[in-house]
């Protein structure tokens, strides 16, 4: 048998182990409570909590665990200096905001009117003391909570979205625009009314002949030629039904000399041109004409010599708009609109007050469905309603170059370019200068008329406003003004139409919105704007609606960006959304799945320094893991970091608060229990991996980390005040030796109550290094003398020593010694190496430090002495 002895350097970086004694590595501890660790200071006494303020709301909401919880924090314009608040939502709706620096309650106004974030809040709607109905909800910590800029936006999973019509009502309208002024035709339209179904079929004249002339004599020997005649006329049948023939009459006279030269005489050629077979006509029949401008009159005798088949469902046949058959007469469009205009409202039913003429066509309206069509193509080109649509009619093109340089003010036109739906698009004509008499203006690309393009506000995410009234900082809870969409059909509405958006994320000066399977990002820098900018092409900035769907269901629930890319968790998988490119767009953006683990959303995921933590609750018992390595290309890594306290973590958790820089991570299950891990990396070795519970005096409902300032909200159980609820605070970079050491503790002496710090050390063995791995001698005899314990600055503490077989005894520790420290100062012993004798086998030696005084304790290292006996058994 040897004397031996061994120390234990440090018990700040090892914490709490689940695992046998004889696993545990030097510096892990059966239990440590209400104590930190610090890779520097030791592992010291924690401070105490310190009082805020009870919690109670402007208009008597009963604050308290029922309902959900957040903070968030916002930097004043005018002074720089961080404000930092936690927030109430009860179930009812009812929001509160408190000042974390004393727990004043802030005013909250609730509106029902649209807001803009971004602009100055109208005070004239704001009402105080009532809820806003979307934020109503059953489930306990069910809403969420995403703080951008000078706004919080408040989502409930459990209202689904929906969409609205706006009320764009166009009357129903054609336009017909004069394309060319061509002579010696006919501009022919036929109106057809929707409502009727008119299908007819009838003949027209295709050939005709002129069989006769009558009258042709007397004057007519004239060598002046007076019978000259020229005019286009409309001529009905002169027995049978046939009616509208529209026939050009030419009779030219040339000098002709007779009588051997000696006398001239008039010889006439006669010509007969068909410009419209009218219709009703049939083979045979004659058509006369009475030219009375002659004298004496001339009749003209024209017969149908071929008729056509002619099929019409139009209504009315509009006929008789005819121009000069030469340039004797001059013929102007203005004319061709006017007599247009005159025919429409002769022979339909739509009134001349709705027939006006804009630039070089005519805009017609009229109280029933109606649409416009034209057989001569070259010469107008017509918009009109070609589908039938009874509500939010529109015209219809089916080529861009057929929208017209002029036209009136507001018509709206659908170009339909191809056979597919998918490149079709809506314009409407804006007149210049705001003017909707001019005629001149640009065609601009509009949404759908009557398609759903308004998200309606009172279904999407509240926002949570700063403002001020009279210089007091108040926050107004509102719907925010999302844009609408401002052009194709309802394909282009986001994904989480008619479904309940998860949660709202911040990503790449984007908007984020989880909803199913989907993630629909704002356009870049238009934080409430869902919708595209064309229908014609993707812009980069276009929003972006992508699935992360896979070969396992999984409804996205919350985010985190890390390492250039978006971390997304449903509750059995995990994904990141990233672009291989510089720009993160519509044709760019991508989704991968990198992980298959359960995900509690009850806790959002947070950063650990540089990695992403998340809280798992499968199997019974909380989970706490860390993923490594997300980046772009590659596979992650991932690690349980509770797996060495795996029976005695928190079974449910309920809150989460982090502090990255620090690599400090806290849980909290409802109960006055918290649980806090402290890590610390040198390159890529792993210095400090420690575990600790802190007690505290109520239940923990809320807490979180700001600036290295540790918040905790308390509920006070069993209270005899109904929901006394207290916020709380303890400054994690206080030195251990300021104290005070009290939980509760306001500015006042002796305020509130002493805590415990209680540290329970393993089973002392003898452990060996081997290439960094500890090993420990279970088999050997060990007999420990005497514990020597370092102490930093240390107070007043006990050691409770427990011996198998023996009785247990308690070691008080005062440092009350002469010289020791400075009159009127804490009693503190610096430095200090304190010997505890003990004598007793290892394996029936059970040891603990316990504090429970207002004095600090730092410990730093352990070194213990003893009797050594290997056994000398041949290992085999």
């Amino acid at each position: 048998m040897s004397s031996v002895s061994q120390i234990i350097p440090t018990y700040a970086t090892g914490g709490i182990s689940d695992q046998p004694d004889e696993l545990k590595k030097p510096g892990q501890l059966r239990d440590c409570v209400n104590a930190f660790p610090d890779v520097v200071r030791g592992l010291y006494k924690r401070p105490g909590l310190e009082k805020v303020d009870k919690l109670e709301s402007l208009c008597n909401v009963g604050i308290n665990r029922l309902g959900s919880w957040f903070h968030f924090s916002r930097e004043n314009v005018v002074n720089p200096q961080q404000q930092d608040y936690v927030g109430y939502v009860s179930r009812n709706g009812e929001v509160s905001i408190f000042r974390c620096s004393d727990g004043v309650p802030i005013k909250v106004y609730y509106t029902n009117e649209e807001i803009d974030p971004t602009e100055n809040v109208s005070e004239d709607s704001l009402r105080l003391c009532e809820n806003n109905e979307y934020c109503k909800h059953e489930i306990d910590g069910s809403l969420r909570f995403t703080t951008v800029n000078n706004y919080t936006f408040i989502t409930n999973p459990g209202v689904g979205v929906t969409m609205s019509r706006v009320q764009n009502t166009r009357p129903y309208e054609a336009f017909i625009e004069i394309t060319q002024l061509v002579y010696n035709r006919e501009y022919l339209v036929d109106v057809d009314l929707v409502n009727t179904d008119n299908t007819s079929q009838y003949r027209t004249a295709s050939e005709i002949s002129l069989v006769g002339t009558a009258n042709f004599g007397g004057d007519h020997k004239d060598p002046a030629c007076t019978a000259n005649f020229r005019q286009v006329v409309t001529l009905d049948a002169e027995e049978g039904p046939g009616t509208g023939l529209i026939v050009e009459i030419e009779s030219v006279g040339v000098q002709t000399p007779y009588d051997k030269g000696q006398k001239y005489e008039c010889r006439y050629r006669h010509n007969v041109s068909l410009i419209n077979g009218g219709r009703d006509f049939r083979e045979g029949d004659i058509c006369k004409y009475n030219n009375d401008a002659i004298d004496p009159k001339t009749n003209y005798y024209i017969e149908i010599t071929n008729t056509d088949p002619i099929f019409s469902s139009a209504d009315y046949q509009v006929t008789g708009v005819l121009t000069p058959s030469n340039g004797d007469e001059v013929a102007t469009i203005k004319g061709v609109l006017s007599d247009l205009r005159s025919k429409i409202s002769e022979q339909t039913p739509i009134d001349a007050n709705n027939i006006e003429v804009v630039g070089n066509g005519l805009y017609i309206t009229h109280n029933e469905p109606f649409t416009v069509t034209t057989s001569e193509k070259d010469l107008m080109n017509v918009l009109a309603n070609t589908d039938s649509r009874l509500e939010n009619p529109y015209c219809i093109v089916n080529n861009v170059t057929r929208l017209p340089i002029e036209c009136k003010d507001g018509l709206v036109v659908l170009v339909a370019n191809s056979f597919s739906n998918e490149d079709d698009y809506w314009v409407q004509f804006v007149a210049n200068y705001g003017n909707a008499s001019s005629a001149t203006g640009y065609w601009k690309e509009i949404a759908e008329p009557g398609g759903q393009v308004k998200l309606n506000s009172g279904t999407m995410p509240q926002a949570l406003v700063y403002s001020t009234i009279n210089a007091q900082p108040i926050f107004v809870i509102a719907p925010v003004k999302w844009k609408e969409r401002t052009c194709g059909d309802e394909s282009f509405n986001p994904s989480f139409d008619n479904f309940n958006i998860t949660n709202l994320l911040f990503y790449r000066n984007r908007l984020t919105a989880l909803s199913q399977e989907n993630v629909i990002m704002s356009r870049a820098g238009e934080l409430f704007n869902f919708f595209p900018s064309s229908a014609l092409d993707v812009s980069p900035s276009d929003p972006i609606d992508i699935s992360a769907a896979t070969d396992y269901s999984g409804i996205l629930q919350d985010g985190l960006v890390g390492n250039n890319t978006l971390v997304l968790f449903s509750q059995q998988q995990q994904f990141q959304l990233t672009t291989d490119s510089d720009v993160l767009s519509p044709s760019t953006a991508k989704i991968l799945e990198i992980s298959r683990y359960n995900y509690n959303a009850i806790n959002k995921p947070f950063n650990i320094g540089t990695e992403v933590g998340f809280v798992s609750d499968r199997g019974g018992r909380a989970k706490v893991y860390e993923l490594s390595n997300v980046f772009r290309e590659g596979s992650v890594t991932l690690q349980e970091r509770t797996k060495i306290i795996s029976k005695t973590f928190h079974t449910n958790v309920r809150s989460v608060a982090t502090s990255p820089e620090d690599n400090l991570m806290m849980f909290a299950d409802g109960s006055p229990n918290v649980w806090l891990h402290k890590a610390f990396k040198e390159g890529d070795k792993m210095i400090q991996d420690a575990w600790v519970r802190w007690e505290f005096p109520y239940n923990v409902i809320k807490h979180f980390i700001v600036d290295n300032i540790y918040y905790a909200v308390l509920e006070k159980p069993n209270s005899a005040v109904p929901d006394e609820v207290w916020l709380t605070r303890l400054n994690l970079e206080r030195p251990p030796t300021s104290g005070p050491f009290r939980d509760m503790w306001e500015n006042v002496p002796d305020s509130g109550t002493t805590f415990e710090m209680r540290v329970e050390f393993p089973t002392i063995n003898v452990v060996k290094s081997e290439l960094g791995s500890y090993r420990s001698d279970t088999t050997s005899s060990l007999v420990v003398h005497r514990l020597n314990y370092n102490f930093g600055d240390v107070g007043t503490y006990n050691f409770e020593i427990g011996r198998d077989g023996l009785d247990d005894y308690d070691v008080l520790y005062e440092s009350r010694y002469m010289d020791e420290y400075k009159a009127d100062d804490v009693p503190l012993v610096i430095e200090i190496e304190r010997a505890i004798p003990v004598y007793t086998r290892n394996t029936a030696l059970n040891v603990s430090l316990v504090s429970k005084y207002d004095q600090p304790v730092i410990l730093h290292s352990m070194r213990w002495e003893g009797d050594y006996n290997p056994k000398y058994y041949k290992r085999v």
